[in-house]
């Protein structure tokens, strides 16, 4: 009864539906040093990084609770560092995540986990596990990570897969995320293979964003820039041979236009919803480990923001900020600077979402119109997207439409 698209459809009617999904960033700390992270850039320029501000485990057990009311379907557990350097908490999260019967996705480097932990997670019907590998073996991946996290890493996803087995469950499933450089984007054949043979059921990829001089040694010159599609093509229908999802077509690395920046080609003319730059702001939240800060998706950084530390969930979400956000994203002004860290599976869920709404929102706001009921039908348009869902809403709306065509021929005669 319930979707993303539903929700849009909701806030175009002048609704204010709680978010679909949670990012929540525990905690910035980790237990390796990967050279490319964003982490090396911010000693380079600042010194030391400053982990204290994190939100207490109380808090964010709560902030689980005020999702769940407000009808959070999915949460996703990330890091600006390792989720797990708190593995206490997350692990209570999860479990309180999937008693309100929401679903989750921890994003980790793999290295931390203990076998009771992954008993648990395949007890409790945990969604999905990411983890992140940037090599096919151990030479290629621990020289951009850290020593032995490709071991470490491979040996718990088989504990898994193990552990999977002998309860008879599929979950949660398991992907491996890569970020291309020029130590393996001529390899993801090589990282399909070992997914599969790790028991993943998907591939993902992203493009390197070049901060500071250790990461600036990964990047792809312009030979291997023009070669990579190639590559991504050949490790693409592998993954397809194999049976694996993959987002390899969608790779925008970089050095090219940002994903909301290429999108924004495919909005109208006009303001509104139907035409934003993209839908985060009114689809999902993202909690950062700096005291809680509070913004739209997973690239969200800025200083003077709302916090989840002293307010709640519903407060930020109805906030000044993300009012703001969202008038800016719906006229396409003034858009916050960090759209251009956009990531590439927003941008192709933006557009799949706005063609949702063109193919379903659109024609049938403008048919309602033409009646001059538009606020009676906003009030009613809302009142069924709640009660029936978006397919019978439509079915509805339709047979409403029908029904005044045919009474107005027949006065006119």
């Amino acid at each position: 009864m319930d979707s993303k698209l539903e929700r849009l459809l909701l806030w175009e009617a002048g609704g204010t539906p709680g978010p679909w999904e949670m990012m929540i960033f525990p905690t910035n700390r980790c237990n390796l040093r990967c050279q490319m992270c964003w982490q090396r850039w911010a000693e380079q320029q600042f010194g030391k990084v400053d982990y204290t501000g994190e939100l207490s485990d109380d808090r964010l057990l709560a902030l689980v609770n005020e999702g769940a009311e407000m009808g959070v379907r999915e949460w996703t557990i990330v890091g600006g560092g390792e989720p797990m350097v708190r593995d206490d908490l997350v692990m209570r999260m999860c479990k309180r995540i999937r008693e309100h019967d929401m679903n989750g996705t921890i994003q980790t480097n793999g290295t931390r986990f203990t076998p009771d932990q992954l008993e648990d997670l395949v007890r409790i019907g945990w969604r999905e596990i990411k983890v992140s590998l940037d090599g096919p073996n151990p030479d290629i991946n621990d020289k951009i990570r850290s020593e032995d996290s490709f071991e470490r890493a491979t040996k718990n996803l088989r504990l898994l897969e193990e552990i999977k087995r002998k309860r008879g469950s599929q979950h949660p499933v398991t992907s491996l995320n890569t970020v291309a450089t020029n130590l393996n984007y001529d390899k993801l054949d090589q990282m399909v293979m070992l997914g599969h043979e790790l028991g993943c059921v998907g591939m993902g990829i992203s493009g390197l964003l070049v901060q500071g001089d250790a990461c600036a040694g990964f990047a792809l010159n312009e030979t291997q820039q023009a070669e990579l599609p190639r590559h991504l093509e050949k490790a693409s229908a592998l993954a397809r041979q194999l049976g694996l999802d993959d987002n390899y077509a969608s790779l925008v690395v970089a050095e090219q236009p940002s994903p909301t920046a290429r999108g924004s080609a495919d909005a109208g003319t006009g303001s509104g919803l139907l035409n934003a730059l993209c839908y985060e702001a009114w689809l999902s939240m993202a909690i950062l480990a700096e005291e809680g800060k509070a913004g739209p998706c997973c690239v969200f950084w800025e200083k003077d923001v709302d916090t989840i530390r002293d307010k709640t969930l519903r407060e930020v979400w109805l906030g000044p900020y993300m009012q703001t956000v969202r008038g800016q994203l719906s006229s396409r002004r003034q858009i916050p600077s960090y759209c251009r860290l956009c990531c590439t599976h927003i941008a192709a869920r933006t557009r799949e979402l706005r063609e949702g709404l063109r193919s379903v929102h659109r024609p049938l706001m403008k048919d309602l119109g033409a009646f001059g009921t538009a606020g009676f039908m906003t009030r009613r348009l809302i009142h069924n997207l709640r009660a029936r869902g978006l397919s019978e809403t439509v079915k509805r709306g339709r047979e409403w439409l029908q029904l005044r065509s045919s009474a107005s021929r027949s006065r006119r005669r």
